[in-house]
């Protein structure tokens, strides 16, 4: 009996600690401005199926605010993409080639990360937010390790025939820190802009939060971008279906 006691409040600690672990608050948000060191090297992870590029759309504004607020694992920023915004472009017709996520590394260390585009929907203020579940273009995993502290623009390529006719978002998502510390002093950080400009930018994190991230405190907006093409439509045929059709779903 006072076997199966003891059992019981083992089993019953466990399950506290992996809840407690599983609520785990984020941490204190905190921002140091980027100084005059602006600097920021490219690293490219893979190759693109196009190097052409009509134009970017997501967040292009200036590097002004370093802000630690990474919370792996399932740690989900997302940035608007709007095609309309494109003018190179006769139809808002867009092919994404290359995602941008813009980040300060204050160690030399790697970790792992996810990006992909998904569908956005839009409230009855006007707000758009991101549909997860509506996934338009597949996952794409990379690691991140610029071996070296710094300010850095990985520019991670995306599927082939990755097209979007309406507001989408990029999605890049922590899956966990590697070889980063998780420490106030160790986390890689993300590189915002000056000024944060509501519905454009999302925090989702696991136990289903969603966060717009002016609404946090968030000083600007994450600088994360995609290089995008003029996507040609091919027409319908017997037994097919356009492009677009078939990756925009």
């Amino acid at each position: 009996m006072h076997l199966r006691y003891r059992l019981v409040t083992l089993l019953t600690l466990c399950l506290c600690c992996v809840a407690a672990a599983a609520f785990a608050a984020k941490p204190t948000l905190t921002t140091e401005p980027i100084g005059t060191v602006t600097n920021i090297e490219r690293i490219d992870l893979n190759t693109p199926n196009s190097t052409a590029a009509a134009c970017k759309v997501g967040e292009n504004g200036a590097p002004a605010i370093l802000v630690d607020y990474f919370f792996p694992p399932q740690d989900e920023y997302l940035t608007l993409l709007d095609p309309a915004s494109c003018a190179a472009c006769p139809a808002p017709v867009l092919l994404l080639t290359t995602a941008h996520a813009f980040l300060n590394f204050r160690v030399a260390c790697s970790m792992s990360v996810t990006v992909r585009i998904v569908g956005a929907t839009q409230d009855a203020s006007g707000c758009y937010m991101p549909d997860v579940n509506n996934v338009i273009c597949p996952p794409v995993n990379y690691t991140l390790a610029p071996g070296a502290v710094g300010n850095f623009d990985f520019s991670m390529a995306l599927p082939s025939g990755c097209c979007i006719d309406r507001p989408a978002f990029l999605s890049f998502t922590v899956n966990s820190f590697g070889t980063c510390p998780n420490t106030a002093a160790g986390r890689p950080r993300l590189i915002t802009t000056g000024t944060c400009v509501p519905c454009r930018s999302w925090n989702f994190y696991p136990v289903g939060n969603e966060d717009e991230l002016c609404s946090v405190g968030f000083p600007g907006n994450p600088i994360m971008n995609v290089d995008a093409d003029c996507c040609q439509v091919t027409p319908t045929r017997p037994g097919s279906w356009g492009k677009v059709k078939t990756l925009y779903r």
